[in-house]
């Protein structure tokens, strides 16, 4: 039997043909080993006692058979916390395929194993069947790490999913590596980062994940150290926007879709603004310009979109001047289907991951570990930093000139990069401090609509010359007056706006 950290790295196809392509890509052939490899049968089953306890106590009992070997395999999922940490797993080699509990009885697990299932017979509850591609991979810097690219059906009683990924687990190095070869990978294929192993995902598909409820923000503990409670938050951030590139990718009609994602990647940076300070300059800048190069490919197909809800807005307040045919809703839809169809074919640069997985590869596995400061309660920090982050947003409102729009631009960004931070942070903020946050929403709201006015007027002189017509020329003055005068109104809104 084998005591080893479990360390791995799942990547989900977009696209499942781009399976046969990844492992035949040149630069994933270039770091192949000469260790055997090749294709092999995908047979995976995972056991439980007819009432999960293992499931319940969080440990997973894996049987793996090959062509020539089965493994058995029991993962310790107590102690991870975030994303990309390491879980503890014991492995044997079997000469059966049913589950055998008396083999890892000697290991540190034995006896809350035997505690938790007792002499009770094993069940399979998750069954993943299909064709797997396996070969060992020599990273960049010399970690050896297994490239396995699984495709077929993951099925628990009746339910059932397909499966259409790459599974990357490290042999021996650093996790660096490991996430360095998946970004190489997810820089030439459109990929997304799988936060469930396929063991969490037969969980949810058995109905036993359904009732487990998750935060809409982390609840911060001002108490521990400064590093856990960052490594918490930045988890947080990066779990909502893979779960927003998963939402944009089910459904790319939506526009919620595409502002979700776009306010996912808005809160990661403000969050690494707030978190400046402790961080490399050169580092920091490089992280900030490649996150906001991937929000900006979707900043065309937003703009129309707003376009689109302020012509309802419209509509809505003044149904009698508006036919229900609308020659310019008709336009702002033809426009929006090119960006659409980018979105039902998306780039890798689209998707983003390999910005992700950089992005948290460098804060992991280049600077919180070695940074001292990080050892101190979260409160000294969030306390001190807080105050200087008001104090520079106050004087930037007061400095602010109303009749200017890059003036307004600049004091939109700022108070959207303070209320992502204070809503990541609201379980340690004080009366004051929760105020400034309800009034940031709507400081942000109007802000929007006014900094967005300039530029909606340009794009509907652009479409006026581009299609021309009496019924779109009518609508686009409407638009634009109706444009004008709520502007005009949210900017006296705006000026009366006063930080506590």
């Amino acid at each position: 039997m084998t005591i080893k950290p479990s360390c791995q790295l799942v990547l989900k196809c977009v696209d499942p043909q781009h399976l046969e392509c990844i492992v035949t890509d040149p630069l994933v052939l270039a770091m192949k080993t000469d260790a055997p490899s090749g294709p092999t049968t995908l047979s995976l089953d995972y056991f439980d006692t007819s009432d999960h306890r293992l499931y319940l106590n969080q440990i997973t009992y894996e049987l793996r058979q090959t062509d020539v070997s089965t493994i058995v395999r029991v993962i310790d999922r107590c102690k991870k916390h975030s994303l990309g940490e390491c879980l503890q797993e014991w492995e044997t080699g079997s000469q059966q395929a049913q589950p055998q509990l008396e083999a890892f009885l000697p290991s540190p697990l034995g006896a809350r194993l035997l505690e938790i299932a007792g002499s009770e017979a094993l069940q399979p509850i998750i069954r993943a069947r299909g064709l797997r591609t396996y070969m060992e991979l020599s990273a960049p810097s010399g970690s050896t790490v297994m490239l396995y690219a699984d495709r077929g059906l993951l099925t628990s009683e009746d339910q059932s999913e397909n499966i259409a990924e790459i599974c990357l687990d490290l042999v021996s190095g650093t996790v660096e590596d490991l996430w360095n070869v998946g970004s190489i990978i997810a820089g030439r294929y459109p990929l997304i980062i799988e936060t469930s192993t396929l063991y969490q995902r037969g969980t949810t598909l058995a109905g036993l994940e359904s009732s487990r409820k998750k935060r809409s923000y982390p609840k911060v503990n001002p108490k521990k150290t400064l590093g856990r409670e960052i490594q918490r938050i930045l988890s947080f951030c990066f779990d909502e926007i893979i779960k927003a590139q998963k939402g944009l990718l089910t459904q790319p009609q939506d526009s919620e879709a595409v502002h979700q994602l776009r306010v996912k990647i808005r809160q990661l940076r403000s969050f690494l603004y707030f978190i400046k300070p402790l961080l490399p300059i050169d580092g920091y800048e490089k992280l900030q310009h490649d996150l906001s190069e991937w929000a900006k490919i979707f900043s065309n197909l937003r703009e129309i979109d707003s376009m689109l809800e302020t012509w309802q807005d419209l509509a809505d307040s003044y149904p009698s001047l508006i036919d229900n045919s609308s020659e310019l809703k008709r336009i702002l839809q033809t426009e929006r289907q090119p960006q659409l169809e980018l979105l039902l074919a998306p780039t890798p640069e689209m998707i983003g991951t390999q910005v992700l997985l950089n992005t948290w590869n460098w804060l992991q596995h280049s600077i919180l570990p070695d940074n001292p400061e990080f050892k101190i309660p979260a409160a000294a920090y969030i306390k001190l930093r807080l105050k200087k982050v008001l104090k520079r947003f106050n004087k930037s409102v007061q400095a602010t000139d109303f009749n200017d729009s890059s003036s307004l631009h600049a004091l939109r960004i700022r108070s959207k990069k303070l209320r992502y931070v204070l809503a990541l942070l609201e379980q340690v903020l004080n009366k004051d401090q929760l105020t400034i946050l309800a009034s940031l929403k709507e400081l942000q709201l109007n802000l929007g609509q006014v900094c967005d006015g300039p530029r909606n007027l340009t794009i509907m002189e652009e479409l006026r010359a581009k299609y021309g017509g009496e019924d779109f020329a009518y609508e686009a003055g409407l638009f634009i007056g109706f444009e004008t005068c709520k502007s005009g109104m949210l900017l006296n809104e705006i000026k009366e706006y006063k930080v506590r």
